[in-house]
């Protein structure tokens, strides 16, 4: 047997599973949109803090700036720094891997190393070039945690969603429960019909439906009622006279007298027949009978 409640609550968790999970998504792209728009800041300020300090032939100790902000930089994301001079001279590579194009396109730009891909941004600072890369690994890492702090108090709530849930379709269903009960605690020759008003607008038309059924069982019943009580009455002088035309023919002396209460015994149940086919007539033909079939 199906249950109602529990197909709600397979559906209802269903949805909600999976809005969270659409919910997560969208929150990733939009984290994923924000990360890169700080990202590249961070690299325009990187490359803007850096001619002040290169003025001079850089040495291999060189090490660039942290951003004005605290930045979004981290050591363990390797972000690549190469400058070049104005003939094309390597004065600084932060990094001798991934392999990065020889050549800086100004502004930003993605590559495809054997590493994965990276964010490059060049720019020209008087006469020298700067190249900043950063993998796109790092913002889809910050991305994802930003997408996850934001979805982990939905998780967290997610047994506290189900039980409110749980009690909503039970509360919802209760109405079903009580028709149920209020039916089989009723006695056979009850057949008042079931109170309407305080049920909701989605069960109100079965409780309407199974009122009118109680309305045809009553007035069937009181049909048959009324027919047994008409067929009682109706029989009764039948075989009250048949009675007395037995005893006449118990009393007789002779034979054409014997003959004659024979007789008339012959038509009153003739008669009695009669009125019982009568009946079963009239009993065919009362409301929600089967039509005699037609010859």
């Amino acid at each position: 047997m199906r249950s109602i409640q529990r197909t709600l609550l397979w559906w209802l968790a269903l949805g909600l599973l999976a809005g969270i999970a659409i919910a997560t998504l969208l929150i990733y792209g939009q984290a994923r949109q924000e990360a890169n728009a700080l990202f590249d800041y961070q690299m325009k300020q990187v490359a803007a803090a850096l001619p002040s300090q290169f003025a001079n032939p850089v040495t291999p100790s060189f090490a660039p700036p942290e951003p004005p902000d605290g930045g979004l930089f981290h050591a363990d994301e390797d972000v690549v720094i190469h400058i070049w001079d104005g003939s094309g001279r390597s004065l600084y590579l932060s990094h001798t891997h991934p392999a990065l194009p020889p050549r800086a396109e100004l502004g930003f730009s993605n590559v495809r190393t054997d590493e994965g891909e990276w964010r490059i941004y060049s720019v020209q600072l008087g006469p020298a070039v700067v190249q900043i890369a950063q993998p796109m690994s790092a913002r889809s890492q910050v991305a994802a945690r930003m997408a996850l702090r934001t979805v982990a108090p939905l998780l967290l709530l997610l047994p506290l969603i189900g039980w409110v849930v749980w009690l909503a379709v039970g509360r919802g269903l209760r109405p079903l429960r009580e028709i149920a009960a209020g039916v089989r605690q009723r006695d056979i020759n009850a057949l008042a019909p079931l109170a309407v008003s305080s049920m909701p607008d989605e069960i109100a038309p079965l409780t309407e439906a199974l009122n009118q059924l109680l309305a045809r069982l009553s007035h069937a019943i009181d049909t048959q009622r009324a027919f047994v009580a008409d067929a009682a009455h109706a029989l009764r002088t039948p075989l009250a006279a048949l009675q007395l035309q037995a005893q006449l023919v118990e009393r007789a002396d002779t034979a054409e007298a014997r003959q004659e209460a024979v007789r008339k015994l012959r038509q009153g149940l003739e008669r009695l027949t009669h009125l019982v086919a009568q009946l079963l007539t009239l009993a065919r033909q009362e409301p929600g009978a089967a039509a005699p079939p037609h010859e």
